[in-house]
């Protein structure tokens, strides 16, 4: 006994306290600060989570007017010289013409789109090549043909 008194002398704590902390409260403590951290821990990775499942992606626009591409089956530009191309909502008809390298461009249209449109693709005798529905919220349709 006169051993305990004088460790618990040297180390400062009183005889109550020392009376007090048994093996298995010191294992209980430990435990329940491995607890603590492990709680800690899954926050943290949780929160982690959240900023990456949270961060949602911004339209980033790059056309102003919307943008009809014509390519043929195999995905390459097909040569469009003299086709015109013809955007229909109801009784609206809007109109572009293609250049040499498959590209109109619908001025009168603002991207993203917020309707969609009946797009129809005639070739330099006017005779119709492609029909094809474009969905609202677009900047370009791809027209394969």
């Amino acid at each position: 006994m006169a051993k305990r008194a004088a460790m618990v002398k040297k180390a400062g704590v009183s005889r109550v306290t020392a009376k007090k902390v048994t093996p298995s409260k010191v294992q209980a403590q430990k435990a329940q600060m491995a607890k603590k951290a492990l709680l800690a821990r899954k926050a943290l990775l949780a929160k982690k989570v959240r900023l990456v499942a949270g961060k949602k992606r911004k339209v980033k626009q790059t056309f102003f007017y919307f943008v009809v591409l014509a390519v043929n089956f195999n995905n390459r530009p097909k040569s469009t010289t003299d086709f015109t191309a013809t955007l229909t909502r109801g009784s609206q008809t809007y109109n572009a013409t293609f250049d040499d390298t498959g590209v109109a461009v619908f001025y009168d249209i603002r991207t993203l789109t917020n309707f969609s449109y009946v797009l129809r693709i005639n070739n330099e005798d006017n005779e119709q090549v492609f029909q094809g529905t474009v969905p609202a919220n677009r900047e370009f349709y791809i027209a394969q043909f």
